[in-house]
């Protein structure tokens, strides 16, 4: 019989449904399998709700204060990924996001790793929170030949991005995925208490087509969090030079790229950071020498600091910084 310190039965039976497992790891907690909400997705034509899940990652302060939390979200051009799975392409290989809570949650940090809609399930999003004119979908179509690499590694047939429908299904991906982590957040937050974590400390990191959905959630939805980071940088699905229009009514934004990212990568970025800086946004900009759009946590950034900082200590920085 396992002891739980903190998390009330309120949040253990709303994780019932779809609990996976309870353990303890040192100095922390780990829940796996928690359910956050339900998205529309396509089956057999039937569009049908599924549980959308979350692993926590608690550190065991029972009766403390609350703590920071951040949200860690996996990438895999919005076709694949999991959590716990690093990914090994180009002769690189990433840092997990279970192993970014992991590093984490040691400092003290809660932190959700959270699984979400992809393109191969055909996500239908809500469209709520959110009108049409603050959305940029176009930048979707620069992800067509990276998206039919991982296609062609899941074993699917292409998609035509001369197809209007085909498109929309990367279109509609983005936005979904969007939605399930804004949802996800929202039910920390309205569990901050059994979580023990500080709703208005909560930070949004994630890689690849996770660092989008982290900007997509924090900088185009406008959710109320104290940062966002991306390991990996490139707007895509809302138009944030539309939404961000003073950089004080949105949090500072640590962002990375690997000096031989992904051309996708590159097309809107230097725009973007033109608009942050016109508009003030507090932001970080850092490159990763060497590195293609695969690199793990370890490895050296450089930014305008002068300093030469693993990506997981600019992060750590980061997070203590916007957090205080």
């Amino acid at each position: 019989m396992f002891k739980i310190n903190y998390l009330t039965k309120a949040v253990l039976a709303s994780a019932l449904i779809g609990f996976t497992s309870f353990t303890m790891a040192g100095e922390h907690q780990v829940i796996e399998g928690v359910v956050y909400g339900q998205g529309d997705i396509t089956s057999n034509g039937k569009v049908e709700p599924r549980d959308l899940w979350m692993d926590a990652y608690l550190p065991s302060t029972s009766g403390g204060e609350a703590t920071e939390a951040i949200f860690m979200t996996f990438g895999g051009a919005y076709h694949r990924g999991h959590p716990h799975a690093p990914y090994l392409m180009e002769g690189a290989q990433t840092t997990s996001m279970k192993e970014y809570c992991e590093t984490f949650v040691k400092q003290g940090y809660a932190c959700f790793t959270i699984d979400y809609r992809v393109a191969p399930e055909i996500p239908v999003p809500t469209g709520e929170g959110y009108s049409k004119d603050m959305l940029d979908l176009a930048p979707a179509a620069n992800m067509e030949g990276q998206v039919n690499i991982v296609r062609s590694l899941m074993n699917l047939p292409p998609l035509d991005f001369s197809n209007r429908s085909d498109v929309e299904i990367v279109e509609n991906t983005v936005l979904a995925a969007a939605e399930d982590l804004r949802t996800a957040v929202n039910f920390v937050k309205d569990n901050a208490k059994e979580y023990n974590i500080d709703p208005d400390k909560i930070v949004l990191g994630g890689f690849s087509a996770g660092a989008i959905t982290s900007l997509n959630v924090g900088h185009g939805m406008q959710e109320p969090v104290a940062g966002v980071m991306m390991l990996g940088t490139a707007e895509i699905g809302f138009d944030i030079k539309k939404t961000v229009v003073d950089g004080k009514s949105v949090s500072p934004i640590l962002m990375f790229q690997g000096q031989y990212d992904l051309p996708a990568t590159f097309m809107g970025t230097p725009e973007l950071l033109k608009h942050y800086e016109k508009v003030g946004v507090d932001y970080s900009y850092s490159w990763v020498p060497g590195a293609s759009h695969f690199y793990p946590s370890g490895a050296v950034a450089l930014s305008g600091d002068g300093l030469r900082q693993p990506i997981e200590q600019r992060m750590l920085a980061f997070i203590e910084r916007v957090t205080k």
